[in-house]
């Protein structure tokens, strides 16, 4: 396809991403009072709203990371990652939760005979 990385798609990929969660967002309080933040549609959503600017960020920077490498942007991949993992704990408390409210919902169904 192409022999250069096209980091600027990574970059608009991520505003896509910061743009549509805030119209969910949006969306949202207009609907009801806002996302209540026990759901794990809660966590799904801060976990994308946190790494994808700071994703945006790190790659709009893609080519003068590259032609200076011992400036002190370089930091910035230490950061991406630190987003990076957080991203992936709010996945995953959102995940435990949607499991947890889905037992919850079998056992009262269970114990109410549905």
């Amino acid at each position: 396809m192409s022999t250069r990385f096209i980091s600027e798609a990574v970059s608009v990929n991520n505003l896509v991403y910061t743009i549509w969660i805030l119209l969910i967002i949006l969306d949202q309080y207009e609907i009801t009072d806002g996302i209540r933040i026990g759901s794990p549609f809660f966590w799904y959503l801060t976990g994308i709203l946190l790494y994808a600017p700071c994703t945006m960020l790190v790659f709009s920077l893609w080519q003068y990371i590259k032609i200076h490498p011992d400036s002190v942007t370089t930091k910035l991949w230490t950061i991406q990652s630190i987003f990076n993992i957080t991203m992936y704990v709010l996945f995953t408390i959102g995940i435990w939760k949607n499991h947890k409210t889905h037992q919850a919902k079998v056992i009262y169904q269970s114990a109410n005979g549905k």
